[in-house]
């Protein structure tokens, strides 16, 4: 059987380059590359599937060319992002030199100036547009009629086929136990190893600062996904995480997973995202029923006016009373904010900042804004001269290159950033309080290494303690 490599690229630094978000990792938090994971089952069918992910089991440059040399795949499949590129497409390069293969890309900056890295990186042979494609196969025995959503070469052309996701679609099963599911973490885990699982793809909304609502949005049916979670089971995996940008999107369907989930009796605990105006009363009692123990929620601001201007469509008692709802039903909640949207002054940062602790949120990640590729951020940002040229290297913790684009600076913008997570999680009450709330000894073990790395970053940049 012909062989494929599924491949995150090597890396000095905790890279996060899947599902089109490139950025640095938070507090040592890793999660399987979505990307790699699907294909493994688009995949898995016609090759023998390889898993060389040596960001998280720190494979040097050497060894991952020597594994791959050995291997002899047809093809390999990488992630990349706008977080790492460079580094990146020169690995690949010096890759391709010593073995010929088929190499294909996927990543948020290949989404957007995809013809140009085809145009300059010869060994490139695709870009994939939409990582649940299922005609990667028929790109690689070069069927190009049946090809869909990937940029490629034809008879000297470059040929760009991309429609949005709508409706529904199915999976195979994908390799779970093929990834190094040891080494992933994040920081609100109850058991370990964990499992990654996709039941849509992209978002129904259009926030502006956000790429998901570039993608179109489709979903699994719920057969699908209990085929996946019915496996799960038997690789004897207690935690899920739901990697759906919006898990409750579609409410008659997660009403009905959720009630599959409970008859079948699967005793998972798992984690998700969604949006506060899609969570009920009713919801998160059977959410939490089926096994739901947190749900990451996009807060981004305290500011009415700055959530109608990035197109978020919500306010602020809808975000009250869904954190007051998850309380009720003892459902853990992380509120994401982002710094640095247009219009917010340093006020209005230090008002989000004392709403997180107001909303009693069990965990909050502070981001800068961050220009992502195909965004009316990014378009913004660009036709007011804050981007240096379209190859400014970003990320949101603000270690890389951050923007500002309203009337803050980007220096300011770093800086509050690093004051709102002092604030934060270095409260006396927090740290007190977190460590009553723990309930496995897992939890107790991601507290204190998690709690130890933030404080690290925050006062010992540049420290080599690890």
């Amino acid at each position: 059987m012909k062989k494929v490599v599924l491949l995150n690229p090597p890396a000095n630094k905790l890279y996060m380059r899947d599902y089109y978000c490139s950025k640095l990792a938070k507090a040592n938090y890793y999660t399987p590359p979505i990307d790699l994971l699907i294909q493994s089952a688009v995949l898995k069918q016609n090759y023998e599937i390889f898993v060389i992910d040596a960001v998280v089991t720190k494979l040097k440059e050497e060894e991952v060319i020597k594994q791959i040399e050995e291997i002899k795949p047809v093809a390999v499949i990488f992630i990349t992002g706008a977080v790492s590129w460079k580094e990146d497409f020169d690995f690949i390069s010096r890759l391709s030199e010593r073995v010929e293969s088929k190499y294909i890309g996927s990543g948020d900056i290949l989404m957007e100036e995809g013809e140009y890295f085809m145009e300059h990186y010869p060994f490139l042979y695709g870009i994939m547009l939409d990582f649940t494609n299922q005609t990667t196969s028929y790109l690689i025995e070069e069927k190009f009629d049946k090809v869909d959503n990937f940029i490629f070469r034809l008879n000297g052309k470059l040929v760009h086929k991309e429609k949005l996701a709508f409706g529904t679609y199915e999976l195979p099963i994908p390799l779970h136990e093929k990834f190094p599911l040891k080494y992933y973490k994040l920081p609100y885990l109850m058991y370990h190893p964990f499992a990654v699982v996709l039941t849509d793809f992209g978002c129904p909304y259009n926030c502006k600062f956000c790429i998901m609502g570039t993608l179109g949005f489709k979903y699994r049916p719920v057969e699908n996904v209990l085929e996946e979670l019915d496996y799960i089971k038997s690789l004897k995996i207690k935690e899920i995480f739901f990697i759906d940008q919006t898990f409750t999107a579609h409410r008659k369907r997660i009403v009905n997973l959720c009630n599959q989930m409970i008859r079948k009796k699967y005793k998972f605990v798992w984690s998700c995202w969604t949006r506060v105006d899609l969570v009920d009363d009713d919801l998160l009692g059977l959410m939490k029923r089926a096994g739901c123990h947190l749900i990451q929620f996009g807060i981004e601001t305290v500011s009415n006016e700055t959530l109608d201007r990035v197109d978020k469509k919500l306010h602020i008692e809808q975000i009250k009373e869904a954190f007051k709802l998850c309380k009720k039903h003892k459902i853990k909640t992380l509120g994401t904010f982002i710094i640095g949207l247009e219009g917010e002054t340093r006020e209005d940062v230090l008002k989000s900042i004392e709403f997180a602790k107001k909303l009693d949120c069990d965990y909050v990640s502070f981001n800068t804004l961050v220009p992502r590729s195909r965004t009316i951020v990014r378009k913004k940002a660009t036709e007011k001269g804050k981007l240096k040229d379209k190859w400014t290297i970003l990320d949101q913790t603000g270690e890389r290159t951050t923007v500002g684009i309203g009337s803050l600076t980007a220096q300011e913008v770093a800086e509050l950033r690093k004051l709102a997570i002092k604030s934060f999680y270095f409260r006396p009450s927090y740290i007190i309080k977190s460590f009553f709330k723990v309930k496995t000894p897992y939890q107790l073990w991601c507290q204190i290494r998690d709690g130890f790395t933030i404080a690290k970053n925050l006062f010992f940049p540049n420290s080599s303690i690890k």
